[in-house]
C-alpha cells in the first residue's frame, strides 16, 4: 500500500470516528444507564457495555471496535463502584469490558481490530503502567488490540 493510500485510509478512518463519536455523544446517556450501545456510521462501530449476544451481534464482522476496557485484575484499587471487589466488579463492569469479556466478544463477533478507548487502569501508585491494561488483554488473548491515549494524534 502506497503512501498516499495510508494517508487516504487514515483521512476516512478519521471522518468515521468523528461521526461515530457525534452520534455516540448524542446516546452517551443510554450507555451510561448500563444498557449496551451499538452505533454505526460509515461502518465504524462504537460499543460499550457488558458482554452480551446482542453487543456481539452489533460487533459482527466489525473491521475496527472502538470500546471501553478495564483492568480486572486490579478493580480492587478503583475508588467507585462499590465497597468490596464484588460489587465494583458488577458496578463497574457494566459501563466497561474487562479481558475475559473482551476474548469472548471477540470470538464471537469476528470483528479484526480494537481500539480500547476510555480505559479504566487502576493500580497502586508504586506499580501503575500506563500500558497495563492493553498487556491484560494481550494476556487473555485478545488480539489485533490498541490502546488509544489521551492526547493522541494521527
Amino acid at each position: 500500500m502506497s503512501d498516499s493510500d495510508l494517508h487516504f485510509l487514515a483521512d476516512v478512518l478519521r471522518m468515521a470516528v468523528s461521526r461515530a463519536l457525534r452520534q455516540f455523544e448524542r446516546h452517551a446517556a443510554s450507555c451510561f444507564l448500563g444498557s449496551n450501545l451499538a452505533l454505526n456510521a460509515f461502518g465504524t462501530k462504537v460499543v460499550c457495555g457488558r458482554y452480551s449476544e446482542g453487543l456481539s451481534n452489533a460487533a459482527k464482522d466489525a473491521d475496527i471496535l472502538f470500546i471501553e476496557g478495564i483492568t480486572r485484575k486490579n478493580i480492587k484499587y478503583a475508588p467507585w463502584g462499590g465497597d468490596t471487589e464484588k460489587q465494583k466488579v458488577y458496578t463497574i463492569g457494566a459501563y466497561h469490558m474487562f479481558p475475559s469479556d473482551m476474548k469472548k466478544l471477540q470470538d464471537k463477533s469476528g470483528v479484526k481490530n480494537i481500539v480500547m478507548v476510555h480505559v479504566q487502569n487502576y493500580n497502586s501508585p508504586e506499580n501503575f503502567d500506563q500500558l497495563s491494561v492493553l498487556q491484560e488483554m494481550i494476556d487473555e488473548g485478545v488480539t489485533n488490540i490498541l490502546q488509544a491515549s489521551d492526547g493522541d494524534l494521527y
